[in-house]
């Protein structure tokens, strides 16, 4: 029986080391908020820290659509804030000899067209980005993936969208070179052409072009434009892809923006064509010294304090384990700091405190021998 109970606690033991062990990996974990398509703005309320975000653009409709772009940066928020998050959602295809719409995806796909026979259009592919502001016209936006342009498949003729992402999208393939589904830039849309029978529409800001059919006439179509942070236009003229929206990163720090194909590009983790958006808190404190001069110096003896934004576990290089320290260094010092952080994870910070030399002592001497001052004119050294 004793045997027994010795095995058994040993067991709990063990036991209650895994939990402990798994308990504690949870604790210093840091927070990664993902955000799927669903067709709406979502939210996340966030602390003061720096947070990474990852924006994948959606692809443009069929199997020839091209692919959402790639962006990513850093943002320091410096109080809790709401960020917006709009997931960019995957191009339709339509293959209709009837007039019909290829519906662009949402959050600035531009809508494809098809009155032929020819083959399947595509819409063009929403863009995914983070706003500051809750709003539907693409101000505050901080960081866009761009959406890739719709494309068509054979019937008789098939051309790709363009790819969005980069500081520019890509173009489109076309059955004309003046049917050519432009780019989205940094400064405007792509520009559409002028058909007899439809409507090229230009990319705008957030918003890829959409290819509209004005005629009955059988072989006028084209696929939609990407949406960014300015929208590629559509394609025309039997089933041209549309141009890629181009990305966006000027609201972060340490950003990079790409199109697929290229070395900075990362693939997208969703399979399906939508879009999608990760934001990770960073694991980050940092340190203030007070006392100092402008110039971040003392004089020696003088004390500086030295505080951090930490929450918890404190391990200064000094053996101090406060969140607070007073120092009083008699030369030039670096001071480092291990803790936990607000996001529950560790991390270490450094602060070097400048001693400079302490002010020699000036003592004033009146050489004038008159004890009780001097007459007019005359001088004192």
């Amino acid at each position: 029986m004793n045997k027994m109970y010795n095995l058994t606690s040993s067991l709990k033991q063990g036991l209650l080391a895994l939990a402990f062990t798994l308990f504690s990996g949870l604790i210093y974990s840091q927070t990664t908020y993902t955000f799927n398509f669903t067709g709406a703005s979502q939210s996340v309320a966030v602390q003061a820290g720096s947070y990474s975000i990852q924006c994948w653009g959606a692809n443009g409709g069929t199997s020839a659509g091209g692919k959402g772009g790639y962006s990513t940066g850093t943002i320091t928020i410096t109080s809790p804030t709401t960020l917006h998050v709009y997931v960019g959602g995957v191009g339709t295809a339509v293959n209709t000899t009837g007039s019909s719409n290829a519906l662009g995806g949402w959050n600035g796909g531009g809508n494809g067209s098809c009155n032929s026979s020819y083959g399947t259009s595509g819409g063009g592919g929403g863009g995914s980005d983070v706003r500051t502001t809750q709003n539907t016209t693409y101000a505050n936006r901080i960081i866009v993936g761009g959406g890739g342009g719709g494309g068509s498949v054979p019937g008789s003729y098939g051309y790709s969208g363009g790819n969005g992402g980069g500081t520019s999208g890509t173009t489109g393939t076309a059955f004309g070179s003046y049917w050519i589904g432009q780019a989205g830039t940094q400064t405007a849309g792509g520009g559409g052409t002028a058909e007899s029978n439809s409507t090229v529409g230009s990319g705008s800001l957030g918003i890829g072009g959409s290819h509209v059919t004005t005629a009955a006439s059988s072989g006028w179509t084209g696929c939609g434009g990407g949406g960014g942070y300015y929208g590629g236009s559509a394609g025309g003229a039997v089933h041209s892809g549309g141009g890629g929206g181009s990305g966006f990163i000027g609201g972060v720090s340490g950003g990079t923006t790409a199109v697929f194909g290229t070395t900075a590009f990362v693939a997208n983790p969703v399979t399906n064509g939508n879009g999608l958006v990760l934001i990770k808190e960073l694991c980050n404190i940092s340190l203030i010294a007070t006392g100092t001069n402008s110039n971040g110096a003392i004089c020696s003896p003088n004390s500086v304090t030295l505080t951090t934004n930490a929450v918890s576990n404190y391990s200064w290089n000094t053996g101090a384990s406060s969140s607070s320290i007073v120092v009083s260094p008699t030369a030039t010092t670096l001071y480092s700091l291990s803790a936990t952080s607000s996001s529950a994870c560790t991390a270490s910070a450094q602060l070097t405190i400048t001693v400079n030399s302490a002010l020699p002592n000036i003592t004033i001497v009146n050489t004038a021998t008159a004890s009780s001052g001097i007459c007019p004119s005359r001088t004192v050294a």
